[in-house]
């Protein structure tokens, strides 16, 4: 779903998405997303270029939050653990599979 505020801005802008900024808006787990991929970036994580490209879609898709936005401690822990369990839950699926070590 589209939560988007269309506001007269030229189309390269991202749009302003409408809240409520809960765990159920997009451009809420997309800036909660991105700031896990920074996070592994800084911990070196080899698939974090994959993760930004991730995060970029769903960024685009669900819009910018509202300079100011305040997302709740308990709304950020929640969609940060469950970004989390999801990006190992990918890795843990592309990982290579046995071997003869």
């Amino acid at each position: 779903m589209n939560r988007c505020r269309r506001t007269r801005k030229p189309s390269h802008q991202p749009c302003v998405a409408a809240g409520p900024y809960n765990a159920g808006n997009g451009a809420v787990v997309a800036h909660v997303a991105r700031a896990y991929v920074t996070e592994q970036q800084r911990l070196g994580n080899p698939n974090a270029q994959a993760m930004s490209k991730a995060v970029a879609g769903l960024e685009a898709s669900s819009g910018v939050l509202p300079e100011g936005t305040v997302i709740a401690q308990a709304v950020w822990d929640d969609v940060y653990a469950r970004v989390g369990e999801t990006f190992a839950a990918v890795e843990r699926q592309w990982a290579p599979k046995g071997g003869d070590a």
